[in-house]
């Protein structure tokens, strides 16, 4: 029954071949949970080969939606044992800078979107394919620099989305779909849905306004 929505992660979790997130039941069982409107930048380690999105042992319905996963340097963008029970993939954007993308699966990979949903059906809902394989076209991916102070987090423009970004208003609508209320405000403490539509990731804008 735990939240995790409106968060960035910059290179998070690479130790040990971590990621930026990583679901790990402990023997306790994780459950109920949902996972939205979150951006995870993954670079390189020298010290293994970490993911953006990582379930490392079973999970009981647990939804990642509207999220966008960036990694580079082709490391893996979503990677899951086998033995989940309700997980799904809806709504979220993926990009591999630079190399063919990676999605682990049950041990089989993957190396592209499409071949991912054809083979897991995930990124569908209601029968029509959701999820992105675009250039999310952020600020800066990867150059969030170091803050120090918890007051200078909305000024964190390097993932802001860019006014031609094409994940502006493209998010599934999690309360007229699911019954799930965002809440009042993105990352940046901008009221949401800003357009017509409410946009994937941490920042909601209207396509065509400037980001600070």
């Amino acid at each position: 029954n735990n939240i995790i929505s409106y968060n960035i992660s910059q290179n998070d979790g690479r130790i040990n071949s971590g990621a930026g997130i990583w679901a790990w039941n402990c023997g306790s069982g994780i459950n109920n949970s949902e996972i939205y409107n979150n951006i995870v930048f993954m670079g390189p380690s020298a010290t293994g080969s970490p993911a953006a999105i990582d379930f490392i042992s079973p999970t009981n319905n647990l939804h990642v939606r509207n999220n966008i996963f960036i990694t580079t340097d082709g490391l893996r963008i979503v990677d899951a044992v086998g033995g989940q029970t309700g997980l799904l993939f809806q709504g979220n954007s993926y990009w591999s800078s630079g190399a063919t993308p990676r999605f682990m699966w049950g041990g089989t990979n993957y190396s592209s979107l499409n071949a991912w949903r054809t083979a897991t059906g995930q990124e569908r809902l209601n029968g029509s394919d959701t999820g992105f394989d675009v250039d999310p076209r952020l600020n800066n991916p990867g150059g969030g620099g170091t803050l120090n102070d918890t007051g200078l987090l909305t000024t964190l423009n390097a993932y802001r989305l860019q006014p031609s970004s094409p994940l502006i208003d493209r998010a599934i609508n999690l309360l007229t779909q699911f019954s799930i209320n965002p809440g009042p405000r993105d990352f940046f403490g901008n009221s949401i849905p800003q357009g017509g539509g409410y946009g994937i990731g941490a920042f909601d804008t209207t396509s065509g306004v400037p980001t600070p």
